[in-house]
């Protein structure tokens, strides 16, 4: 946790000295919710593309094209600007909360259901 910790400060120190292309390393990945309107979908964030998945097997991906990262109000985390380019080119963006922890989670700034990484969703194993 300690290195966590301090890789986010350096992260930070890092965005503040001007290099905005750094991602928190550990926002990149799938990520699932338990809301129940949102638990077919999906927030897939990789380096170099974002895939938003619409429900059941569908999903809509976007090349990235940059990232922001500032604290977020209340000290509740990191807010993230995450840039992308839509299917006509027009840059475009979503804003999440990132919040480190065991396990680590995200929200997106205008709504409240927190989002986990796949492998932490214990709802979608069997059994679960």
């Amino acid at each position: 946790m300690r290195v966590r910790a301090i890789s986010l400060c350096l992260l930070l120190a890092t965005l503040a000295c001007g290099s905005a292309k750094i991602d928190p390393p550990d926002l990149v990945g799938v990520w699932r919710t338990q809301a129940r309107a949102y638990r077919d979908r999906k927030l897939e964030v990789q380096p170099d593309w974002i895939v938003f998945g619409t429900g059941g097997a569908g999903s809509e991906s976007f090349a990235r094209d940059g990232v922001e990262v500032e604290p977020a109000p209340k000290g509740s985390g990191l807010l993230c600007t995450l840039y992308y380019r839509d299917h006509e080119g027009a840059r475009t963006y979503v804003r999440v909360v990132f919040q480190t922890g065991s396990p680590d989670k995200l929200r997106f700034e205008n709504r409240d259901e927190w989002w986990f990484r796949e492998a932490d969703a214990h709802w979608l194993r069997k059994g679960g």
